[in-house]
């Protein structure tokens, strides 16, 4: 290959590098991590939300325009819930359970931290309430509110520290 090829193909895959991102970001009107989902797949300290999301076939749906408010339990979360627990919530047979689980943390809204002070009662996705108390501290059903998210163009991720418990279905 001589000097002008090389050269030439240097530059097309530059170009290509720079163009690609953009096109991308054309097609979907928002950066990758201006999503719901880009902000908890980014997120290090939800990397088990992420991954159980993706198991569930949810986490492309977060990336829909919305609007939504994921109350998101970060990785220590489920850990607390133990392995034998996620192992079997995890399960095939339990895929219509971890659905119902995730989907109790999200609320097809946006409330950004202002809207959550007074204690109120919000329905989630699941179909279920989840109780939001401020006394001394915040807390989502139960779960303290550990980092309150900024909103971004189809909702807002806000991280907690308990996995919130779904109503057994009636």
């Amino acid at each position: 290959m001589d000097r002008r090829t090389l050269l030439s193909s240097a530059l097309a895959a530059g170009i290509l590098a720079l163009v690609l991102p953009v096109r991308a970001f054309a097609q979907t009107g928002t950066a990758p991590t201006e999503t719901v989902a880009g902000i908890i797949s980014s997120d290090r300290d939800l990397d088990t939300l992420a991954s159980l999301l993706m198991a569930a076939d949810l986490l492309d749906g977060l990336r829909e325009a919305g609007p939504f408010t994921v109350f998101a339990p970060v990785n220590d979360a489920f850990e607390a819930m133990g392995e034998a627990t996620l192992s079997d919530l995890t399960a095939e047979e339990n895929a219509d359970r971890l659905r119902r689980l995730l989907l109790h943390h999200v609320v097809p809204n946006v409330l950004m931290p202002g809207a959550l002070r007074g204690g109120r009662s919000v329905e989630t996705l699941a179909g279920t309430q989840i109780e939001i108390t401020d006394e001394e501290t915040l807390l989502i059903g139960g779960a303290e509110l550990l980092t309150p998210g900024t909103e971004i163009p189809n909702g807002v991720v806000h991280k907690i520290g308990s996995v919130l418990e779904a109503p057994e279905q009636a």
